[in-house]
């Protein structure tokens, strides 16, 4: 309570030192620059449940601190009135320790004093009446006054129900005036109550401090502000030596790392969070305050409408989610991805549209003008089920409320489609598919002709062919990526042609959550990236509503990769070969496996890191801000220098020069037209703009620069 006069105070001395504004006049107008930058915070803070911040409720804000104890204007007024300058009112300077008294705790009290608090505290229980009543004993000019109504007013405010008679009678009772105190509980009370209808947490704040900020400050500040806090992030960093040689020769460059510091920080009672924002962020050695938001544990497959959506783990193991989300926005190119196999349904239901029939055949039999029959042809276009399985955990379509989704497939189903190649010629007496070695020369060669960008062998054998390393070159010289199975013979033997140099080698892992290599896959440093190899789902080849699922191999790994790529591509489709292998490499997330030297596909960082070559060099310009009657003005930008677009973000001032803050969040179709309306405004008074564009990355975000400033006044 009394922290709130303390840095509402500091901020009004520090605006109008910053402003050269002198006397009662320069007093009032700083108060209310400086109320009005906590409201314009709470109302983007209010945007998050769809609450419409109302100009009167500014105004009233405003009314109400001039009523209360002059707003400490008796301790500014001199040093104001010395001040000479220009009349028109800029951001406050940051402050700085130096300038922060010391905020005394009860514990700091004398022995008498302490006792009539908890005295105090203890009545407030029964009778608001009793205990304004001990309070009023107090000395008027002792701290003691005010924190024993903060202790009063945190009992009142952290009960189950707000007792609102108990509370008049204690303010109605009390000599000192404490409705605008009331109100900031109550304020900050009706935030924690409406927890279940906000992205944030109420009482708590991130806060990011600068890398050279002592405990000691942070401590000093926290006090000042708020109430506790917990250190999220610091540069204490001390190496685990029981970690593998590797790890700890990666980490130690932690050891001289030196970055800002993340504390979580719990609010007082009477603390909203856009309070915190402001109050945080007016110190010289804070960066960045914001809201603690909450993130949903949710995965791909649970936005799916499919039927066997929830048995697809693996889409939300490798991140397919932020695969999906950032190729929606990026014109999604038809990516072909070949799939050399034992053939496919292709009248599958689930295969609608994913398929390439054109190109679809059997390289092991012509037609009477010798060309390769063409599946769609033929009465039964596969031998056994293999191909189906793989076809479908790529291309299945998603989100028609049957069966699964494929993991190359994208929101709109367009991103990626199978070229699916026979090259199985019947089956032996084991009901084991016949496959040549030439047949699948044929077949990857075909692929390559055909125009596909990615072709995926679920196929091989421990030894090496000629005719291997020459397809193999021909898919290089064609910028043709060729992704195969590492092979199900639980054997550090290399398996063909997976461990070629040009090929991506890709070994399984199982179910657990630590990613362990599944039991049966093949390992060694010759595999290039591992994925999920148990426990699928897929089309079945036994009917066009048919699924099999608990199937497992390297084989099914190798389609999810080649998924992941075409996505990459899909995305950006100039990468060259060595971009798209630097890139699936360096987004993988490490399993610590004593059996591989490479980490798990990440599908969603993948495509994003894909994404921002092109995204990074991403320009928007702010065409217009127009007034319209109403107090609001409209917006308008220009994005078309702008590379898949996924969130606009717009940020106001109202000084050129000053402090923006972002007063909203664009996504989804909202980004489309291009405009914003900014409503609630002050007639009479000028502000000013600037967007910027940003797309996901990691778990963060990568952002265009922003735009040039534009400005208009508002009007009635």
């Amino acid at each position: 309570m009394k922290n709130r006069r303390r840095i509402i105070g500091l901020l009004l001395a520090a605006s109008m030192s910053v402003s050269g504004i002198g006397g009662l006049a320069g007093v009032q107008t700083a108060k209310a620059e400086t109320l009005s930058a906590i409201e314009n915070v709470k109302e983007e803070k209010s945007l998050k449940v769809n609450k419409n911040s109302k100009d009167s409720e500014i105004f009233e804000e405003t009314e109400n601190v001039n009523e209360t104890e002059n707003f400490q204007e008796t301790e500014h007024l001199d040093a104001a009135a010395q001040i000479q300058g220009t009349d028109q009112p800029s951001e406050a300077a940051p402050l700085s320790i130096e300038e922060m008294e010391h905020v005394p705790e009860v514990e700091d009290l004398p022995e008498e004093e302490k006792s009539v608090i908890d005295e105090a505290v203890f009545a407030a229980e029964q009778s608001g009446e009793e205990a304004a009543e001990i309070l009023n004993g107090l000395d008027e000019n002792s701290e003691a006054v005010d924190l024993g109504i903060k202790e009063v007013l945190d009992t009142y405010y952290s009960a189950d129900e707000v007792d609102e008679t108990v509370v008049q009678e204690f303010s109605q009772t009390l000599e000192e005036n404490i409705e605008e105190d009331i109100e900031n509980y109550t304020e900050a009370r009706a935030e924690r109550d409406n927890e279940g209808n906000l992205d944030y947490v109420p009482g708590e704040e991130i806060v990011l401090f600068d890398k050279d900020t002592s405990k000691e400050d942070i401590d000093t500040i926290v006090g000042y502000v708020s109430d506790s806090y917990e250190i999220l992030l610091d540069n204490d960093f001390v190496l685990d030596t029981t970690l593998s040689e590797r790890k700890q020769k990666r980490l130690k460059a932690l050891e001289d790392y030196k970055g800002n510091i993340v504390v979580k920080v719990n609010l007082d009672m009477d603390q909203t969070v856009a309070d915190a924002d402001v109050e945080f962020e007016s110190f010289d050695c804070v960066v960045e305050a914001e809201s603690n938001d909450k993130y949903e544990p949710e995965g791909l497959t649970a936005k799916l409408n499919d039927t066997y959506a929830d048995q697809q783990w693996y889409l939300d193991r490798c991140n397919f989610l932020d695969a999906w989300d950032s190729s929606a926005t990026a014109g999604c190119y038809d990516i072909w991805i070949g799939v050399v196999d034992t053939g496919c349904r292709i009248t599958h239901n689930d295969l609608e549209k994913g398929i390439v029939s054109k190109y679809a055949v059997d390289v092991t039999k012509k037609d009477s003008n010798g060309n390769y029959k063409k599946l769609e042809n033929m009465s039964k276009p596969y031998d056994t089920e293999h191909g189906t399985w793989c076809t479908g955990i790529i291309s299945a379509k998603a989100r028609n409320s049957i069966g699964i989704a494929g993991a190359a497939r994208g929101w709109d189903n367009n991103s990626c489609r199978v070229i699916p190649i026979k090259v199985s010629s019947g089956l032996n007496s084991k009901k084991k598919p016949i496959i040549y070695a030439s047949d699948m020369c044929l077949g990857i060669d075909h692929a390559i002709v055909s125009g596909a960008e990615v072709v995926s062998v679920s196929l091989g054998s421990p030894g090496l062919t000629v005719w291997e390393q020459e397809v193999v070159e021909r898919a290089k010289a064609a910028g043709v990526i060729v992704v195969a199975a590492a092979g199900n013979a639980n054997t550090s033997v290399k398996e063909y042609p997976a461990a070629l140099d040009y090929v991506i080698a890709v070994g399984g892992t199982d179910e657990t959550k630590s990613n362990q290599k599944a039991s049966f896959s093949n390992y060694g440093s010759w595999v290039d990236i591992v994925a999920p190899a148990t426990n699928y789902i897929s089309t079945s080849s036994s009917g066009n509503a048919e699924y099999d699922g608990y199937i497992r191999g390297t084989s099914f790994s190798t389609p999810l990769v080649a998924s992941a790529i075409g996505l990459m591509l899909a995305v950006n489709p100039s990468l060259s070969v060595a971009q798209i292998k630097s890139i699936l490499n360096s987004t993988t997330t490490d399993i610590n496996s004593s059996y591989f030297s490479c980490g798990m596909l990440n599908a969603g960082l993948a495509v994003q890191k894909a994404k921002y070559q092109d995204f990074k060099n991403s320009t928007v310009s702010l065409t217009s801000a127009a007034a319209l009657t109403n107090n609001r003005i409209k917006l308008k930008w220009n994005d078309l220098n702008v590379y898949g677009p996924e969130k606009v973000l717009i940020y106001r001032s109202t000084s050129k020069t000053g402090t923006y803050s972002k007063i909203k969040t664009l996504t989804g179709d909202s980004i489309l037209g291009c405009t914003y309306t900014d409503s609630g405004l002050t007639a009479g008074k000028t502000y000013y703009y600037k967007v910027r564009i940003a797309m996901k990355y990691g778990t963060g975000h990568k952002y265009t620069p922003y735009s040039e400033i534009k400005s208009a006044k508002a009007a009635k």
